[in-house]
Parts: C-alpha cells; structure tokens; sequence
C-alpha cells in the first residue's frame, strides 16, 4: 500500500524520474507484481524514466531493460537484461558465500 502512495505522490509532482529503492521487499508475490506492473506501465505509457533498486534478479530479468548488478561496490555488470547472465551473476555470490561460511569456520 505504502509503495503504490509512493508512486502515486511522485505521479502528482509530474517526477520526470522516478526511483524506487527496494519497491517489492517484504511484498507477497502478487502485491509485488501489481507494484512492478505499475512501474512498467509509468514507464512505457507516460514516458517516465523508472529506476528500481532489487535484490530479486528474477523480477529483474523480467521488468528491466537495463540492468546495473554490483558486487562489493563495483559494477559487475551493466547492459540489457536479455543478454544478462544469470549464472554469471549467481557465481560471485555463491563464491562470497562460501569464503564467508569458510572464514566463520576457521
């Protein structure tokens, strides 16, 4: 609910730029659908630029025409969401996971 007032007040202002930092965390999946819908429709219907930060690669690759994916505080990735590598991205993670549970051990 608090998402879509967002929305809604950045509407009103005439925001030429909206940017949503987290829009779906801690949405259930139809709630976060309808939210990331609405900013899709902003975006191709009223020509407003939409910048979203995710976490949640999969609503990515789906809404996203551009993605930006960092790691440690660097671009990693930076280009179209239909030539993005999912494997590529899942790779650094899984590899920080593991140095993490092997530092925790040690």
């Amino acid at each position: 609910q608090q998402q879509r007032v967002a929305i809604a007040r950045a509407l009103m202002q005439q925001a030429k730029v909206i940017l949503a930092d987290e829009p779906i965390a801690s949405l259930d999946p139809e709630s976060a659908r309808i939210v990331m819908d609405t900013l899709r429709d902003i975006n191709q219907n009223d020509g407003i630029t939409v910048v979203v930060t995710l976490h949640q690669v999969d609503y990515a690759l789906r809404y996203c025409e551009r993605i930006v994916a960092l790691r440690q505080v660097h671009v990693f990735y930076d280009g179209s969401s239909q030539q993005f590598d999912n494997e590529r991205f899942d790779h650094p993670y899984r590899s920080i996971n593991r140095i993490e549970v092997n530092e925790k051990a040690a």
